[in-house]
């Protein structure tokens, strides 16, 4: 039996919150976890006040979670051709990047990984280099089998989340990855389980937007 490889276009889901404008300073790209509901994770962010906009790439892989029967979620890769979806992903990504800057030229770009988007924000970025502002990790780890490129993660842009009461990882086991990783992340461990919660993500979106205008009167 033979394997072959073809490339194909698909359309992709990207949903947004806030405005994108040339006067937007701040844009943030969230990717999801592993089968989740798009339109829910991107509820998560609905909070956040202005100068911030959100936007939330769906994963390319949708399946029925839970059987036939269930919501659907969807999924960034699986261990099945994982370098093709990889690559795919990456492509995606670049592309949602792209629309970002387009629409709001002036703005910062954070990248936040959410569980499985944590890993799937740190292959695209060390694949296929942006700019971008700062990397926010919330309750994922960097993936341990790529070569880091120390000048794509720069410690002032590097901040990881984790909740005090994960229930799928704990902080120790999951610490042990970050220091395999070595890249030197700010860590900070949230009262809470594996899901961004309001209190400390308002917390953060404040300390950008106080950074922001710190910066802007430089």
């Amino acid at each position: 039996m033979q394997t072959h490889h073809l490339k194909t276009a698909r359309t992709a889901r990207l949903l947004q919150h806030g405005s994108l404008s040339q006067e937007t300073k701040l844009v943030w790209i969230a990717a999801h976890g592993y089968g989740m509901d798009i339109e829910r994770f991107c509820q998560w962010f609905t909070e956040l006040p202005e100068p911030h906009a959100v936007l939330c790439p769906e994963g390319l892989s949708r399946f029925y979670w839970g059987g036939f029967t269930g919501r659907p979620a969807a999924s960034w890769m699986t261990s099945t051709e994982r370098l093709s979806e990889i690559e795919d992903f990456c492509a995606w990504m670049d592309q949602v990047y792209a629309f970002a800057k387009t629409h709001a030229p002036n703005a910062q770009i954070v990248c936040l990984g959410f569980s499985q988007g944590a890993a799937t924000i740190m292959r695209w970025l060390q694949a296929s280099y942006k700019p971008v502002w700062k990397i926010i990790l919330w309750s994922g780890a960097p993936p341990e089998d790529i070569i880091y490129d120390a000048r794509n993660f720069l410690a002032e842009k590097l901040i990881s989340y984790w909740g005090d009461a994960d229930e799928l990882v704990t902080w120790e086991t999951a610490s042990q990855r970050f220091d395999d990783v070595g890249l030197p992340f700010q860590k900070r461990i949230f009262k809470g389980g594996h899901k961004i919660e309001a209190t400390p993500l308002a917390a953060l979106a404040q300390e950008l937007a106080q950074k922001l205008s710190e910066s802007d009167h430089l």
